[in-house]
């Protein structure tokens, strides 16, 4: 540490910190200076720890956030003063917090309005780049502490940046609610928003009438591309071109619409540090976010054009939309990459991020800062990027990565305000119980989701059961399709979505995000090459089947990440966020190879569609209709009985055969079978079944 630090924590109250390499730490006095004069200080406590001495200071005096303030020490030390818990203060709160919306640049033809929240700088300047040309503007310092500046004439993509002055220091730093940017965040860009709208779309969706109804595919902008020889791959542009094949089967866009999902999940598209926009030879998944309103600019054609990253979005969700997909974005506003850096952190130092109350920044992300939701400006920066991402590219949801990192309150105004825009808008993410400094009943985690009944959560329980665990250590570990078939009663419970009584995790099928693979750890092929090491291709790709066609036919929300369709692989590696392409791109030989598991998938999500009972929204309507049946040599029928059984049928029965064998069952009624082992229907009835090893079979039970 520097021998002498100093913070403001209140507006009467510093707490200095003086090492013990300098005199020991003693210090008899303390004075406070500003620009124009001193003020007394009056020592109210000292602590004493082994690299240093704490001293806390009263003054007479309230701190000015508009002054330089100066610490000195009776040794004649002295140290400029940060402002650290005072920003925590109740009375900060009332004063600062800001609630217009017009924060950034606002941009007109005649005239562009900067305007900066920075409470606690003493100065700030705008660098405006016109055609190239530097010009500096100094900034009139208005309420509630945002800065601001009018500047007429026409300024669309001109480029600038803050300078802002907080003691001593000067910063430079982008808007952290700039629009865009160009490559790599130099620079943020003023932004005519009527021309990304210029891109109508107005495709009419059928209205989602239940979160069940929902079946989401996730995948990454640049891995849909990167393998295809085709112009800039792995960009918005290339996701959006048709007609592209591998012989004589479609890829990329045409792909994708092919399967018969209903919401796609992108995973992050704002922007991310750790690939050079100008030359994105590296990979990554985008989990390293630097700005949170402007879009990755290895995504765009032009990433040194603020515009193309955007009109190529806006392109990309329309276009999907004209395909009768909705767009969800994988969204990371938990932390930051680099916090030191970050305009965040910069513009209004120990504001934005969570401390302990020891005083230490809370990571629970483990990324070395959690972004702190409770804070009415970090929480109305969470709340404006949901408002800014459905009304300017009219995206239809939202997953959240380490959800449990943001508090309950602010989760609920997120869904609140994104079903105010769109009432069917998803939002759903990670909600597990992570370290950061909240309180237990205040974390937007599964454990707490009857305080958020409108969000979803990624349920390993789900996924745990079924395939095994996911972790590095439990690689090994078989779930009931994966080999062990004796925990038939914690399936029984997946199945429902963990919402009934038989295992209760949520109080709706609607919160319970199914899903078996994620971008994160083994992909559920890899998983089973140490799961079922010792079992034949041919097994493994009928556990594959099976596995994702019990996923497609549970209550809750299911969830397929990109290639699993296809047996996808990334040779084994658990965490491919930085690896290259060849281990995260789209394999489309890989698709012709196991083409009969794409099409298997595609018969069970038209299955799915085309009955309602696989879509139950409410916990009460599982509870009455489905039951399960164990029958001999291990065979679980999963039922669901049809409420309205004078239409056409009794019942659904799903037959589950998890062993190794072929299994023959004689039923006491006959059954329609609509979906067999290679999703094919029958047209007569039977009530002798032979249920193939590792596979399902579905039968309707008629009147």
């Amino acid at each position: 540490m520097t021998v002498l630090q100093a913070y403001v924590d209140d507006y009467q109250i510093l707490t200095v910190k003086v090492a013990r390499s300098f005199y020991q730490g003693e210090c008899q006095s303390f004075f406070l200076s500003d620009q124009e004069k001193q003020y007394p200080t009056k020592i109210v406590r000292k602590e004493e720890h082994q690299n240093q001495i704490v001293y806390l200071l009263a003054l007479e005096n309230e701190i000015d956030f508009d002054h330089t303030y100066t610490v000195w020490e009776n040794h004649g030390r002295h140290t400029y003063v940060e402002y650290r818990n005072i920003l925590q203060t109740q009375r900060f709160i009332d004063t600062y917090t800001y609630f217009k919306n017009d924060l950034g640049a606002t941009y007109a033809p005649h005239k562009t309005i900067f305007k900066l929240w920075s409470p606690v700088s003493q100065q700030v300047v705008l660098k405006l780049l016109n055609n190239g040309c530097p010009s500096f503007f100094v900034m009139s310092k208005k309420e509630h502490g945002v800065f601001c500046v009018e500047l007429m004439g026409d300024f669309d993509g001109a480029l600038y940046q803050y300078i802002c002055t907080q003691g001593n220091t000067s910063k430079t730093i982008i808007d952290p609610y700039g629009k865009s940017s160009n490559a790599n965040g130099e620079y943020s860009a003023v932004i005519d928003l009527n021309r990304i709208k210029k891109i109508e779309d107005h495709a009419k969706l059928p209205p989602l009438q239940h979160p069940t109804d929902a079946l989401i595919y996730e995948c990454h902008v640049r891995d849909v591309t990167s393998l295809l020889k085709i112009e800039h791959p792995g960009t918005f542009s290339a996701m959006l071109q048709t007609g592209l094949q591998i012989e004589g089967q479609p890829v990329g866009f045409d792909y994708l619409t092919s399967i018969g999902f209903t919401h796609l999940q992108l995973q992050p598209v704002c922007d991310y540090e750790t690939v050079d926009e100008n030359h994105p030879n590296l990979y990554n998944w985008g989990y390293d976010p630097k700005q949170f309103f402007a879009l990755e600019g290895s995504y765009s054609t032009n990433p040194n054009d603020p515009y193309a990253r955007m009109l190529e979005f806006k392109q990309l969700v329309k276009q999907f939309h004209d395909h009768g997909i909705r767009v969800v974005l994988d969204l990371v506003m938990n932390h930051v990459y680099d916090l030191d850096t970050n305009a965040l952190q910069q513009s209004v130092p120990n504001y934005y991020f969570r401390r302990n109350e020891s005083g230490y920044l809370s990571n629970g992300s483990f990324c070395g800062n959690d972004f702190d939701s409770k804070k009415p400006m970090a929480r109305k920066m969470i709340l404006d990027v949901i408002s800014f991402f459905m009304k300017v590219y009219q995206v239809d949801g939202f997953r959240f990565d380490l959800m449990g990192i943001f508090d309950v309150e602010t989760m609920n105004e997120v869904v609140r305000l994104a079903k105010s825009i769109k009432a069917d808008a998803l939002v759903y993410g990670e909600g597990w119980n992570l370290p950061t400094a909240l309180k237990h009943e205040e974390k937007a985690m599964i454990e707490n989701q009857a305080q958020m009944p409108l969000i979803g959560h990624f349920n390993d329980r789900f996924r745990d059961v079924l395939k095994g665990g996911t972790s590095h250590d439990a690689r090994y570990d078989q779930g009931f399709l994966t080999g062990n078939v004796s925990i038939n009663e914690a399936v029984l419970g997946a199945i429902c979505g963990n919402s009934t009584f038989l295992e209760k995790r949520f109080d709706s099928p609607c919160q319970s995000i199914n899903a078996l693979e994620t971008h994160d750890n083994l992909t559920l092929w890899d998983k089973m090459h140490f799961a079922c090491m010792n079992q034949p291709r041919s097994l493994r790709l009928k556990r594959q089947k099976l596995l994702i066609a019990l996923m497609l036919l549970s209550q809750g929300i299911p969830f397929l990440h990109g290639q699993m369709e296809f047996c996808g692989t990334k040779s084994d590696d658990e965490n491919s966020y930085q690896s290259l392409d060849f281990i995260n791109g789209f394999q489309y030989e890989r698709m012709l190879y196991y083409k009969s598991c794409l099409d298997y998938v595609k018969k069970c999500i038209a299955l799915r569609k085309s009955y309602d009972l696989f879509r139950l929204h409410l916990t009460k309507d599982i509870e009455r209709l489905v039951d399960f049946i164990v029958l001999e040599k291990g065979i679980l029928c999963y039922q669901i009985k049809n409420p309205v059984p004078l239409v056409s049928y009794k019942k659904i029965q799903v037959f589950i055969n998890p062993t190794n064998e072929d299994v023959t069952i004689k039923l006491d009624h006959q059954v329609q079978i609509i979906f067999d082992e290679e999703g094919e229907k029958h047209m007569e009835l039977q009530d002798t079944l032979t249920i193939g090893m590792c596979s399902l079979m579905i039968g309707l039970e008629r009147i």
